[in-house]
């Protein structure tokens, strides 16, 4: 359902579509995404990040039904050298990343919620970091963050696993409820990212030549928002509560790039053991 369907901010709007919907399962992915655009549209990063969600959440749960939702490693301060499980204390640097905190507050209150925190998410469609790379290959030089560091994840692995969710519940009329870790298996930086992107798409054939690629610190790209430096996720619990393997993150990436040649998204397969 897009923005032009439903305005989350809006708690009437949401309570008549979803009466007149009457859904089996709600997953939001409706979210204020411009880190930087927050910093100074506060009030839109909150109306959909926090009260959005909130909005869903309360009446979701009003009417039994289970809310499924995605939230963000920006929810960390990024200072920690090992890998940020579930429990670990929220320290949020910027707007966008305290909305979406307050966000997964809202949805908790939820009794049926199952919330994601991904990070780095990309995909074959939208404005992400994969299709801005792809965007700037014909520059000359491109100058690269190597000093912040995360697990790029499929937008496509995570709409595979809320499907897998979905049926789970319409098959078992349960599931584990609680707030999980998930994302590409095994990290990298930006700039290592960027390394990837372009020696995938020069092997597809989509691109003619890759750009010269520069690493660079934080420091020599300021931004409004700051963002944390270490955006790892522990997905261990993710992995022994639902029996779904992480995929590592350069396998989907060449997937994505393989499917923008291909003009579609190609089947990707989830590793799945029921319990």
């Amino acid at each position: 359902m897009s923005k032009a369907e439903l305005d989350v901010g809006n708690g009437q709007s949401v309570l008549e579509k979803i009466e007149l919907v009457k859904p089996d399962v709600i997953i939001n992915a409706a979210a204020f995404t411009g880190v930087d655009a927050a910093e100074t549209r506060v009030e839109d990063a909150y109306r959909v990040n926090r009260d959005g969600a909130g909005n869903l959440a309360l009446h979701a749960d009003s009417q039994g039904i289970p809310i499924f939702h995605l939230s963000t490693d920006y929810v960390f301060d990024g200072k920690h050298s090992r890998p940020y499980v579930e429990h670990d204390k929220t320290a949020p640097l910027s707007v966008y990343g305290a909305s979406k905190r307050d966000g997964e507050a809202q949805v908790q209150q939820a009794e049926k919620h199952l919330i994601l925190r991904t990070s780095w998410v990309y995909g074959a469609y939208g404005s992400n970091f994969l299709n801005t790379m792809l965007r700037l290959t014909g520059e000359k030089e491109l100058r690269i963050v190597d000093d912040q560091v995360g697990c790029p994840t499929s937008s496509e692995r995570i709409a595979l696993v809320l499907l897998e969710f979905a049926q789970r519940y319409k098959s078992d009329g349960k599931l584990p409820w609680g707030l999980y870790h998930f994302s590409g298996q095994s990290h990298c930086s930006w700039f290592e990212f960027a390394q990837a992107i372009f020696d995938h798409a020069a092997v597809a054939g989509i691109i003619a030549r890759s750009p010269r690629l520069t690493p660079i610190t934080t420091e020599e790209y300021p931004t409004p928002a700051k963002r944390p430096a270490w955006s790892v996720l522990d997905c261990g619990l993710f992995e022994r509560t639902f029996g779904i393997s992480q995929t590592p993150w350069r396998v989907d990436l060449e997937a994505t790039i393989k499917s923008l040649k291909s003009g579609f998204t190609d089947q990707l397969h989830i590793t799945s053991v029921r319990s």
